[in-house]
């Protein structure tokens, strides 16, 4: 603790205050802005992650298909920091999410294969909706399961014949393919936001507001 030596003129006399006179008070007062300080960091941890959530959620349009951006949303979670535990978290607790951001191989729950879509599927802006699922797709006319011929193994798809162009032949075109499996590339959804927000200055600015905020409410 630094020196701190105060005199202070009475009307009798003078009375000379040291250190170790004022040592409660300067204690006291130290261990109040520690507890602020501690209280501001906390606020700043919370605030900057939930920061980072708000850009994981802009930058979903980015690299899925949202046709309901709450259902994305609802898979990510922010877990605010304490005193106790100086920590803010932010978490995709969905599986889709963390198997898009991380990478990975994607297998069927059940069956023997993934249908995956094509683009000659045709689903508009690509969500495939109820009327172009595999089984709602093989119900319209003209629409077949089939398999051909590759090199190694043969391909089974769903697939239907269509028209060339005038006076033309006919040709296949692929809807879904099936496969044992499919690869999932890391999208860096979820990390690359977040890693702009912690390179931002926000974090410091949140804490500096904070002990502003409590220094002007202790002087009010």
């Amino acid at each position: 603790m630094p020196l701190i030596t105060a005199e202070v003129q009475t009307v009798r006399g003078r009375l000379d205050l040291t250190a170790q006179d004022v040592g409660p008070i300067t204690s006291e007062l130290f261990r109040e802005i520690e507890e602020e300080l501690d209280f501001a960091v906390v606020v700043g941890l919370t605030q900057t992650a939930k920061a980072g959530e708000r850009a994981v959620e802009a930058n979903l349009g980015d690299h899925f298909q949202v046709r309901r951006g709450e259902f994305l949303r609802s898979g990510l979670l922010t877990i605010p920091a304490t005193k106790a535990n100086p920590e803010a978290q932010i978490i995709a607790r969905d599986d889709f999410l963390a198997r898009h951001e991380l990478g990975g191989i994607k297998r069927p729950r059940s069956g023997r294969a993934l249908a995956i879509p094509q683009d000659e599927l045709g689903a508009p802006g690509g969500i495939i909706g109820a009327s172009f699922r595999p089984r709602a797709v093989l119900a319209k006319p003209g629409v077949f399961r089939t398999t051909l011929p590759r090199p190694g193994a043969p391909l089974e798809v769903i697939a239907r014949q269509v028209r060339k162009g005038k006076g033309g032949g006919q040709r296949l075109r692929v809807l879904y393919v099936f496969a044992p499996e499919a690869k999932i590339e890391p999208t860096g959804f979820f990390r690359e936001p977040i890693r702009e927000v912690l390179a931002s200055p926000g974090f410091f600015e949140s804490v500096r507001r904070q002990i502003r905020s409590s220094l002007e409410g202790r002087n009010a």
